[in-house]
């Protein structure tokens, strides 16, 4: 009796980590299914402005510029907002060090877009007028995906 027992516990036993298993590889494939969806979106996009090698390089060399320098602002914001989410959870906060905080949090968002702006001139100089129009239609439908994808997480532009 206590062997049926054991065997029927230790058949059960398998058989959840068999499904823990089978259920973890099956979420991880659909999450790689969906980076994968996305590289070869973005390689057609760059494989329709027929870019040279030398204009590869560039753009290469402006996205990584960039991510470098928005890496470091992209920091410095989320440490802003979390100071203020601190500020703003105190009973007794210093209303002068919120105003500095939301002061500053403006500051880097501003500093954020003049580099994305700086971005966009930079890959002005690269690409040629008609490369330019393709650039300009696939961004635009980046920051509409953006967007979406904020509004679906709850995420404010703020």
């Amino acid at each position: 009796m206590k062997k049926n027992i054991l065997r029927s516990i230790g058949l059960l036993t398998i058989l959840l980590m068999a499904a823990g298993i089978f259920s973890l590889a099956s979420a991880q494939q659909g999450h790689a299914r969906f980076r994968g969806g996305e590289r070869p979106m973005m390689a057609q996009q760059m494989d329709k402005l027929k870019l040279t090698e030398v204009q590869q390089k560039q753009m290469a060399d402006a996205k990584a510029k960039l991510e470098t320098e928005a890496l470091h602002i992209h920091n410095l914001i989320k440490e802003k907002q979390a100071h203020i989410k601190t500020l703003l959870d105190m009973e007794n906060r210093d209303a002068n060090d919120l105003d500095k905080t939301i002061d500053m949090l403006s500051n880097l968002k501003g500093e954020l877009m003049k580099k994305g702006i700086a971005h966009r001139d930079a890959v002005k100089k690269i690409l040629t007028p008609e490369q330019m129009k393709i650039w300009d239609v696939k961004a635009k439908q980046r920051m509409q995906g953006m967007r979406h994808g904020m509004q679906m997480r709850g995420e404010t532009e703020d």
